[in-house]
């Protein structure tokens, strides 16, 4: 049996990630790693694949998408092992012998690269990016059914945390049990820093208010200002202005869709669902009310 989400673009290697079946006497781990890039990967022509690969059109993610554009790829059926860790010889099981940790490549930086000019952002992912990822992780831990989201190492750091001694990695009894979510920094044996100084209590209730839909209206929230939009978009229309519809639908959960300027029969029903959301009018067409109220959505996600 192979496990590919729907909503992933498959994207599989030849090397050796994949080639190995998960242990069913091993606990589900995600774990969440950066690629220190602003594209996709080649891994080592599949050697060193992840599961997924996640990133969002913005200057600290995919710079070549537009913006707020989002990105998945799956490498890997998600009942395989996948070998982005190290794993030296007498060490605790990590990618050999079917540990099961699902791993998550997020295309941004952590670290600084001076010869790019790039500061990294130490764990403070786009917030379209960390929006995007609670989205994947929520969809995984309901896939494989297995992941307790309580159990999470309590410290994420940005400093001192290169290194196989550094003070955040969980000792090999720790890790034997472990059942949650964790970033590389935590993987015992592995010297590697990223995701940085993650929030994950905030990525934590995210993905539970998301997950239960508690984030998407708030009774009492007031209806947003309207705005000055004049233009009316139904299915069958085109245009640039259909790309971003399609892109603020996938930041909003509501979708996963590719690069084009289509307002197709998934569009209009992804823009049901988001006026059912927000208890307006419900007619699949993108007009002046549901503008509006996706505008105030997009924004109170980047002010959380």
């Amino acid at each position: 049996m192979t496990l590919f989400l729907p909503t992933a673009q498959k994207k599989t290697f030849s090397g050796r990630s994949g080639s190995v079946p998960r242990r069913k006497d091993a606990p589900s781990r995600i774990v969440i790693h950066t690629t220190e890039t602003n594209q996709l990967p080649g891994y080592n022509g599949g050697g060193a694949a992840p599961h997924f690969t996640i990133g969002v059109g913005d200057p600290g993610s995919l710079t070549r998408e537009p913006l707020g554009a989002v990105r998945v790829w799956q490498h890997l059926s998600l009942d395989r092992t996948a070998y982005a860790l190290k794993h030296p010889r007498g060490t605790p099981e990590t990618n050999h012998m079917g540990a099961h940790c699902i791993q998550v490549e997020c295309v941004t930086y952590v670290g600084d690269q001076p010869d790019h000019g790039i500061v990294g952002n130490r764990g403070n992912l786009p917030p379209a990016l960390t929006v995007a990822l609670a989205g994947l992780v929520r969809e995984v831990i309901t896939t494989v059914g297995d992941i307790n989201i309580s159990d999470l190492p309590e410290l994420w750091s940005a400093t001192e945390s290169s290194g196989t001694k550094a003070k955040q990695r969980l000792t090999a009894q720790q890790w034997e049990r472990f059942n949650g979510i964790c970033g590389h920094q935590h993987v015992p044996d592995n010297s590697h820093w990223d995701p940085g100084a993650f929030d994950i209590t905030k990525f934590v209730t995210l993905l539970q208010s998301e997950s239960t839909g508690s984030g998407a209206t708030t009774p009492s929230r007031p209806a947003p200002a309207p705005v000055d939009w004049p233009m009316l978009f139904e299915e069958g229309d085109r245009g640039k202005h259909v790309v971003t519809i399609r892109s603020v639908l996938q930041a909003l959960g509501h979708g996963d869709f590719s690069v084009t300027d289509l307002y197709n029969a998934k569009v209009a029903e992804a823009v049901t669902t988001f006026q059912k959301g927000e208890k307006i009018t419900v007619d699949g067409i993108w007009g002046p009310e549901t503008h509006s109220h996706a505008r105030a959505r997009i924004a109170a996600e980047l002010e959380r």
